[in-house]
């Protein structure tokens, strides 16, 4: 008995049930979509995430410490104000502002050399006013006019021949036009090692420094 052979061809295209040829269809458009859609996504989300990556990262200040984008004369610096201080001022977001008593801050050079001290009190608490430093060695010299909340005081700076260390605005303390308040201000080397290395008068940095001066204001 001859055994009856089957036909297993592929039917032609044109043969195959529209049914099965939609599902078809319908499976490669949702492969193929969610593949493209995943792509776009993944390139919009690195593109998006750039400004905000690990290099620039988002600080949030403490609770009793604001730092928030300078305006006029300022514009692209910070402005620090805090609760417990009596003042708020503005400097350069390349510096770097330290508490370090009450009403004291030290703002640090970007190369981390020299340092700006601003410390403000009552005048009935001048006792609390930190000491300042002369290096020894040093003479005291005349070095011209500042103004700091909105009192003109004389600068004098510390002098080791034709050469400038230090900057005092003055040296010692001052007392604020209407005598209610007392500060003290310098701009020094953060190191007294490398005084022999220093000559502020050609110093990029003390400008700065001065600029940061003029902006403290009273709260």
């Amino acid at each position: 008995m001859i055994s009856e052979r089957r036909n297993y061809a592929v039917k032609p295209f044109y043969k195959i049930p529209l049914f099965y040829l939609a599902i078809v269809f319908l499976v490669g458009v949702g492969f193929g979509g969610g593949w493209i859609v995943k792509g776009k996504v993944q390139k919009t989300s690195i593109k998006d995430c750039e400004p905000c990556g690990v290099s620039n990262p988002i600080v949030i200040p403490k609770s009793d410490q604001s730092v928030v984008p300078g305006t006029g004369a300022y514009s692209g610096w910070d402005e620090f104000s805090d609760s417990a201080f009596l003042y708020k001022l503005n400097y350069p977001p390349t510096w770097t502002l330290e508490k370090t008593a009450t009403d004291q801050v030290t703002i640090t050079t970007p190369d981390q050399k020299f340092a700006l001290d601003f410390a403000l009190v009552k005048s009935a608490e001048k006792a609390a006013l930190p000491d300042q430093v002369l290096y020894k060695g040093l003479t005291l010299a005349d070095a011209g006019k500042i103004t700091i909340l909105e009192t003109s005081l004389k600068k004098q700076k510390a002098v080791d021949g034709d050469q400038s260390k230090q900057y005092f605005y003055p040296y010692g303390s001052a007392e604020t036009k209407d005598g209610s308040y007392v500060f003290s201000a310098s701009f020094s080397p953060v190191s007294a090692k490398s005084i022999s290395d220093v000559n502020l008068e050609d110093n990029d940095y003390r400008p700065v420094a001065e600029k940061i001066l003029g902006s403290i204001e009273l709260k």
